[in-house]
């Protein structure tokens, strides 16, 4: 935080700060400690999540945040060439994956057919239009990058199965790997299963 590499703090999760991607300090820290660590455990992947906060602090502030997207393209390049044998995961960041797509294995749809609201703690199910649109932009990624896999994670009550299966059998249909779970990411919860 002392030398510029965390920006503020995510108001929806206390404790986790957005990074400055653009600043090398992150990706060295990332390529020299963070990843050989992470690989040492005897993991033979990574999950990047919340790339896309480089286009949301892009979009909002352009002029304070310029280069942000290019360098989370740049990132997950440098994290590929440095371990190609190592699988990595993008969360969303839709308007970036084509740039990606050739150093990614899996692309994750977070909340692609349902949501949750942080402010009033509900779930909800997204508006069609929206999710029609990502279906189709995800179906013409896997299309021109067909060795992308594409996992969805909707939010859901566990206690309502039928939704549950619904989502599950929506999300199927459009060729995705689906999973449910709750906010927290503590539970999955499986089709047909009480």
């Amino acid at each position: 935080k002392a030398q510029g590499v965390f920006l503020q703090e995510n108001e929806v999760w206390k404790g986790s700060y957005y990074a400055d991607l653009r600043n090398p300090l992150w990706a060295k820290s990332l390529l020299e400690d963070q990843i050989p660590a992470i690989i040492k455990q005897g993991f033979n992947g990574l999950f990047l999540d919340t790339l896309d906060n480089s286009i949301e602090l892009e979009l909002v502030n352009p002029k304070k945040y310029m280069g942000m997207q290019l360098a989370a393209v740049s990132l997950v390049k440098w994290i590929h060439n440095n371990n190609p044998n190592i699988k990595i995961m993008v969360n969303r960041a839709y308007p970036l994956l084509s740039q990606m797509a050739p150093d990614i294995n899996y692309v994750l749809a977070e909340s692609l057919y349902t949501s949750y609201d942080f402010k009033t703690k509900k779930y909800s199910v997204r508006p069609q239009k929206a999710y029609e649109e990502e279906v189709n932009s995800l179906k013409k990624l896997k299309e021109k990058f067909p060795h992308l896999k594409i996992f969805t994670v909707d939010y859901w009550e566990e206690s309502d199965q039928k939704m549950i299966d619904k989502i599950y059998k929506v999300e199927r249909e459009n060729g995705f790997i689906p999973y449910v779970s709750n906010v927290l990411l503590n539970k999955v919860y499986f089709k047909g299963k009480k």
